[in-house]
């Protein structure tokens, strides 16, 4: 079915190039600057997928203007969450970051032929103006994100200190900065993205 889809779009547009490959190994940044992102994402890898076009955003060479995307209703939820929901998670957290995300409409599994089993939703992410917040250490920034939703249920000063050892951080040091900040007894689903 590609194949046909493929030779159907070939120079169907001056202004469309027509790249057939696989997105998740595709080197995005190669491609250059584009400035929108329309897509029904294959559901099993929509994660992978919309961290490499986040990831996009870091370099004013490659940042977009808009994505309109379609998931699985469940996974567009983490994109949509706010600290204490219950689909808050990492994603929310580096997702909310770099965009503003919004619900578009939701899509009853009737609108495909054949029906999946889940509801989809599309979702608009608009990348913000100016960081709404800012991050001195990527490195440290991913560890403590991703490390604290590891175990998402468990206070941040059972999950961090781990994730910043592995940093070569001391876990006691860890600890300190987490009393300081009043953060060393709270669970990661509680915390803002602009507090991690």
């Amino acid at each position: 079915a590609d194949a046909a889809l493929t030779q159907h779009l070939e120079g169907k547009w001056s202004n469309v190039r027509l790249i057939v490959a696989d997105a998740v190994q595709t080197d995005l940044a190669a491609l250059g600057r584009f400035d929108r992102i329309v897509a029904n994402l294959p559901y099993l890898i929509s994660g992978p997928i919309t961290v490499a076009f986040l990831q996009l955003l870091r370099d004013p060479a490659t940042q977009w203007d808009r994505a309109v995307l379609m998931y699985q209703a469940e996974f567009a939820q983490r994109l949509l969450a706010s600290a204490g929901d219950d689909s808050y998670g990492r994603l929310s957290v580096h997702a909310a970051r770099w965009t503003r995300a919004s619900k578009v409409r939701d899509v009853p599994p009737g609108s495909f032929d054949p029906p999946p089993k889940v509801d989809s939703m599309v979702v608009l992410l608009e990348p913000h103006a100016t960081p709404p917040f800012q991050v001195a250490d990527e490195s440290l920034w991913t560890a403590v994100v991703d490390g604290s939703f590891q175990q998402r249920r468990k206070q941040m000063r059972n999950t961090v200190p781990p994730a910043a050892a592995r940093l070569g951080i001391d876990k006691d040091d860890a600890v300190a900065v987490l009393v300081d900040l009043g953060l060393e007894t709270e669970r990661p689903e509680q915390v803002a993205p602009a507090r991690f």
